[in-house]
């Protein structure tokens, strides 16, 4: 019974705190700047309320229609502390959407030819296939079937850059925690680590994945997109705050999707959820050294105008003024969902493709992308050649592209759009 009484005390008092902070905390002036074209003006009156409510302290939305930019908005603040607002060469970080951009840059090597979905990581990585690895492919990999979610030996960010070879040595030691291929679990923290290494190798000219990504995509296509950031590039971007115990629980009281979850992390602690979390030694802060390091897990940066452009390529056939991202048999590989059911960490339905997602948007329509913590969103309407994208530093609770602000612009920006046809 006394457990009971202080689990109810615990959650009173959260909500208390939460909300009492939100009272008592200082007001910055909002701040809305961007462009849009005039049929879109609903979407960019309601990311203005956004802000100016204090729901949006500080984010960006964008959208690419048929190659088109028609909406680029950005409002509040990139640091609040500092009073620093968030502007229009702001970049935020990406979190687990960057997951979605490592699988776009695989599909650019197998159009290449450097890739193929089919064969066998070992083929590519001499020594992954020990411990029970030997079976698993490309697409395994990146779908997040490979029984790798989490490790029996701990990582650090920092073992990225200090030491690859004993990384790779330690990566391809792990031994499958489920039999590959015969279900899948979010590879949360350690899908970089394993894809990260896979494009490098494939790759004729061994590029690390940072720079893999500014040659093939990013540069070429004018896109602020990275994994890993140049130092150079540091103070642009925004500084975020993770969801404190606090906001989750006063937020989960009346958000039941959440309810499954916080129990198996609590009840569960030996589970594939809970230990596919613990995979990494140190924690995630806005260290500058931190942000460079690249890890397509949740290391990426940019902007909701380049990871909109991006998805939007891919929706509008691959080909954008006169380049070509890669071929529209590619797109649909990469946009064909190869498993779907129940995962074995959460039990949640789930389709994936090779590395992304498949969505419902608010009108029913299909789509393909990757969402992130906090409240990222990046994803291809291909039916409508639609790109969309949201970042924020205002982190949330909603992490699969549920979070309450996109789904608001989500539903205003189709409403709109059906207008716009007519």
């Amino acid at each position: 019974m006394s457990t009971g009484k202080n689990t109810v005390f615990i959650v009173i008092l959260a909500f208390i705190l939460y909300y009492f902070k939100n009272i008592f905390e200082d007001d910055l002036p909002p701040v809305v700047e961007g462009f849009f074209l005039p049929e879109f003006r609903s979407v960019a009156e309601l990311f203005r309320n956004q802000v100016e409510n204090h729901k949006e302290k500080g984010g960006n939305f964008a959208v690419y229609y048929k190659g088109e930019l028609v909406i680029d908005l950005w409002g509040g603040y990139a640091d609040r502390d500092s009073h620093q607002r968030w502007k229009n060469d702001t970049l935020a970080t990406l979190f687990s959407t960057t997951k979605g951009v490592a699988a776009i840059l695989a599909a650019k090597l197998v159009d290449k030819g450097h890739l193929d979905y089919r064969e066998l990581v070992s083929h590519y990585w001499p020594g992954f296939e020990s411990n029970g690895k030997q079976n698993v492919t490309v697409e395994m990999l990146l779908s997040h079937q490979a029984g790798l979610s989490y490790m029996d030996e701990k990582l650090t960010l920092n073992d990225v850059v200090s030491d690859p070879e004993m990384l790779r040595k330690t990566l391809g030691n792990e031994r499958p925690k489920w039999p590959p291929g015969t279900g899948f679990a979010y590879h949360g923290i350690t899908f970089g680590f394993y894809i990260d290494q896979l494009l490098q190798l494939a790759d004729p000219q061994k590029r690390r994945v940072d720079k893999l990504l500014i040659e093939e995509i990013a540069k070429p296509f004018n896109l602020e997109l990275y994994i890993g950031l140049p130092k150079c590039e540091v103070y642009r971007t925004a500084r975020f705050e993770l969801v404190t115990v606090t906001k989750y629980v006063a937020k989960l009281i009346f958000t039941p999707s959440l309810w499954k979850r916080l129990w198996i992390f609590l009840r569960y602690p030996d589970s594939i959820a809970t230990k596919g979390t613990r995979v990494m030694t140190d924690p995630i802060t806005n260290d500058p050294a931190r942000r460079c390091v690249p890890l397509s897990s949740f290391n990426g940066h940019g902007n909701a105008r380049s990871l909109a452009k991006l998805y939007g390529i891919l929706a509008n056939g691959g080909e954008d003024e006169g380049k070509t991202l890669m071929s529209l048999e590619t797109i649909r590989t990469l946009f064909s969902p190869i498993i779907s059911g129940h995962t074995l960490d959460l039990g949640e339905y789930e389709v994936l493709g090779r590395g992304l997602a498949e969505y419902h948007n608010t009108e029913g329509g299909i789509c393909y992308g990757h969402p992130g913590y906090g409240g990222q969103m990046g994803f291809s309407d291909v039916k409508e050649n639609i790109g969309m994208a949201y970042l924020t530093n205002d982190l949330s609770v909603y992490g699969v592209g549920n979070d309450p602000k996109f789904l608001a612009l989500q539903r205003q920006f189709y409403k709109a759009l059906e207008q716009y046809k007519k």
